[in-house]
């Protein structure tokens, strides 16, 4: 025809970048279309990867054999399970105490927080917390989705020993691929969870009210980690 029509204009092409990111690692919002402060990113990047650092030191533990990793791994599961109401309670508190508050120009509520920004005041500023940490719906789905957490990393703790990985490849750098990718699988899988899900293309928020595809990838993890415990 003679003119390059782009598959997406600018617009939908700004859309898809922040949007992107957020589905593939399971809802941390690194790009925001906005200027928003360095803490922001960092506390997300901090919540992400916090089961693969939890995972790791008990990893070492049980590889200098200081814990057996049947204990290691109960350890795991009930710390994960803490982390994830702890963080839960966190929000609700400070969300609460904000709606007691007068409100102000500055503690004006932001429906649209992708697309129309959050005025961001401080490090621990409801706005802040409710935008990285934004509650669940229903309270019984706090201790429900916490369990769960436990649950899938207890068991892909236990998957990923590197002692049980060296049994099924005599390579080095295999074993160092997959306990690698392993837990970076579990950080997007927990982080949907207990943190924040990401906006998943095929899921509306107001149809899934039993935050229900919140379990999905976790869900999926826990099928691949039970499948190699009955088969092994």
């Amino acid at each position: 025809m003679g003119t390059d029509v782009p598959l997406l204009n600018d617009y939908k092409q700004s859309y898809f970048w922040k949007r992107f990111p957020q589905t593939l690692l399971g809802g941390p919002r690194l790009r925001l279309g906005y200027d928003a402060p360095l803490y922001v990113y960092l506390v997300q990047t901090g919540l992400l990867a916090l089961p693969a650092a939890i995972g790791g030191a008990f990893t070492a533990m049980v590889e200098l054999d200081v814990l057996r990793h049947d204990v290691a791994a109960y350890i795991v599961a009930c710390v994960v399970c803490f982390y994830a109401v702890g963080l839960q309670v966190l929000t609700y508190g400070v969300q609460s105490r904000a709606a007691a508050a007068p409100r102000g120009a500055e503690s004006r509520n932001d429906v649209l927080l992708d697309e129309d920004g959050v005025s961001f005041t401080s490090f621990f500023a409801a706005e802040t917390v409710k935008f990285v940490v934004p509650g669940k719906q229903y309270k019984v789905n706090v201790l429900l989705h916490a369990v769960a957490a436990g649950t899938v990393a207890g068991f892909a703790f236990v998957f990923l020993l590197p002692d049980r990985l060296a049994d099924l490849y005599d390579s080095v750098a295999l074993v160092v691929v997959w306990f690698g990718g392993g837990w970076a699988t579990v950080c997007i899988a927990l982080y949907s969870l207990v943190v924040n899900s990401p906006p998943e293309p095929a899921v509306f928020r107001t149809v899934d009210r039993l935050e229900l595809a919140a379990l999905m990838r976790p869900f999926y993890v826990l099928c691949l980690v039970l499948t190699d415990f009955i088969l092994w």
